[in-house]
Parts: structure tokens; C-alpha cells; sequence
């Protein structure tokens, strides 16, 4: 059996799939499988990969209808038999030693997980313990991609990502990063996450359904956090967590050309109230451009917003949002 399982996506990447595979398959980890989950591709993508199905690490399978990456990476994992999990989209590439320094890692440490760094780039000088427990680490630590991370098989056996749910990576590794209380960062693995695929997800307009997907992302951690006795330790500081991931919809939402002028004041109004219930010092965290967002946000409604929070009179929840966003959405042909 081999000791780590790598598990690869793959929806219409034919054009950077072989620099993807290529990186595996000079993986100085000897003890690998990859497991190849082609979601139904139509351009050449399949013919690629059988090419590398000469090499009896690599396992392939192909989805006749295309399901989303969620359901591909799930299927992955049940096909894994490693004792560590590792994920690689189809259009990024690794460093040879990648996995190797990341299994490594993880068995001097004896710790359930392992991260290379986040996608922003950020440089990690030296190997080092981070205990989410402490009060000044944040959930979001080693970033949201599971693409960074390697995960010991017994931290993730029991969840999954959530299907039909474009953020489904912040969900998951969020979630992890709180089941495994500690992570081992190790510099010397890179990941090389590639900008430059304009079919991406990182390349595309955030939608109104982007919206709602963060928004089924806080309602899924704050489930977790109540149903796993083990995680109430997070309640207060998933709180600091949830700001930075619900604020950018702020910008999503005022960006949007999916919205009328009018759509937008009404939507924005009612998250910035809705922010501001789910997080009430949302406009006091580091690393939130608040000065900004309310820049763009006085485009649209100006004194408007402060006129309603002094009668105090909005009737603003979760649920009442999403219906609210719903209705655009049955509109515009967004699909959950």
C-alpha cells in the first residue's frame, strides 16, 4: 500500500495537464499513488491522461456527466489507500520534493496535518508548530486551499467537501484546521498555483450565488462547531474567522454585473446588516479593508445605510437574505 494517495480533478485543463502530471510523476516521494478524476471533459483532457496510466502510480477514472469538483474530489477519496491525502488541481504543479518533505514533516511531528504555506505567497522561513488554539492564530493559517495541504488519512475520514458548493475548499480546511488543533508548516515544499487559466475559478466573476455559497460555508462551520463537542473550544474564535470570510461579499455583491444599480443597494444594505449581526466587530479586524468597502458601498446607497441602522427597524437574517438572493437567482438561471 503506498503511504501517500494524491488525489487530481480535472475539468477541461488538457492545455496544462501534462506540466501537472509531469510535476507527479518526478514526485521523490516513492511511496505514492495519484488518483486522476476526469469530471467529464470535453476537450482532450482524457487522451492526456491515459499517457501517464503506463505509470502504475497513476489510477484514472472518468465521470460521464460532469458532476463538479466537490463530488470528484469525494470520489477521490474513496479511492485513496494512503495513509496521507493530498489534493493537486489540474493547471498548478508541485516542486519534486513536495510530498516528501510534507509526509516527512508530518511523521517527526506526529501531527495530523501538514501545510506548505497559503496561495498569497506568503514565505515560511523555517518549519514550525502552529496551535490553532492559541488566541492570536487565526483558522485561516496556512490559507484555505486543501491544495497546500496534506492530511493524515484518520483526520478526514469522516468528512467530506460539500457538494454543489463553489467554496467548498475554505469549508473543508477550515473545518480540518480545527479537528487537527495544530499544523506543521514546512517551506521547503512549493506549491506553484497558476494565475494565468482564465477558465478558473479564481478568474471569474464572483456571482450571486458566490454569496450564497459563503453564506451556506458559515451556516455548514457554525453547525460543525455546535455538533463536535471537541471544536466548542473554536466558538469565540471561528467568530474573528467568519468576518474575514463573509466581508469580501461586500465587494462581490457591488461589483456584480449580473445586478441593476437598485439590485445592488438592496442587496448590499441588507448583507452589510446581515454582516454586521453575524459579526459585530466585524469592522474592527485586522486585515479588512473596511475604509474600502465602505467606499464602495456609499456608491450606492450613501446615507441610506445609517439612516436604517438608526431606526434599527431591519428584519434581517440569514434566511431572509437568501430568499431575497434567491428570487435573483431563479431570475438569472443561477442554480444551487
Amino acid at each position: 500500500m503506498p503511504k501517500v494517495s494524491v488525489i487530481v480533478p480535472n475539468f477541461n485543463n488538457a492545455s496544462y495537464l501534462d506540466r501537472c502530471l509531469s510535476s507527479l510523476s518526478n514526485q521523490t516521494e516513492k511511496s505514492i499513488e495519484f488518483i486522476l478524476v476526469d469530471d467529464a471533459s470535453y476537450d482532450h483532457s482524457f487522451q492526456v491522461m491515459k499517457k501517464y496510466r503506463k505509470d502504475p502510480r497513476f489510477k484514472l477514472y472518468h465521470f460521464p456527466i460532469n458532476q463538479g469538483v466537490s463530488i470528484a474530489r469525494n470520489f477521490g477519496i474513496s479511492k485513496a489507500t494512503g495513509d496521507y491525502i493530498g489534493f493537486v488541481d489540474s493547471d498548478d504543479f508541485i516542486s519534486e520534493n513536495y510530498f516528501q518533505v510534507l509526509k516527512e514533516s508530518l511523521e517527526r511531528t506526529n501531527l495530523p496535518l501538514a501545510c506548505s504555506g497559503d496561495l498569497s505567497g506568503e514565505e515560511y522561513t523555517k518549519q514550525c508548530v502552529v496551535d490553532f488554539r492559541e488566541k492570536e492564530i487565526s483558522l485561516l493559517t496556512g490559507g484555505p486551499s486543501s491544495c497546500t495541504h496534506l492530511f493524515r488519512r484518520d483526520l478526514i475520514e469522516k468528512d467530506r467537501f460539500i457538494e454543489g458548493c463553489r467554496l467548498e475548499d475554505s469549508a473543508f480546511t477550515i473545518l480540518m484546521h480545527m479537528k487537527s488543533g495544530k499544523l506543521v508548516l514546512a517551506p521547503s515544499a512549493k506549491y506553484f498555483y497558476f494565475i494565468g487559466n482564465k477558465n478558473s475559478y479564481g478568474n471569474q466573476e464572483r456571482s450571486p450565488q458566490d454569496v450564497l455559497d459563503l453564506l451556506r460555508v458559515n451556516t455548514y462551520l457554525k453547525k460543525q462547531i455546535q455538533k463536535k463537542k471537541d471544536l466548542s473550544i473554536y466558538e469565540k474564535k471561528y467568530e474573528n474567522t467568519k468576518a474575514h470570510l463573509l466581508a469580501p461579499a461586500i465587494f462581490w455583491i457591488a461589483d456584480s454585473s449580473y445586478l441593476s444599480s437598485c439590485e445592488k443597494q438592496d442587496l448590499l444594505l441588507n448583507y452589510q446588516v446581515l454582516l454586521q449581526k453575524e459579526c459585530p466587530n466585524f469592522e474592527k479586524e485586522k486585515g479588512l479593508d473596511i475604509y474600502m468597502a465602505q467606499i464602495v458601498l456609499s456608491q450606492f446607497y450613501k446615507e441610506e445605510l445609517f439612516k436604517e441602522y438608526e431606526k434599527k427597524s431591519l428584519g434581517v437574517n440569514e434566511k431572509n437574505f437568501k430568499k431575497k438572493m434567491g428570487n435573483f437567482q431563479t431570475r438569472y438561471g443561477w442554480y444551487q
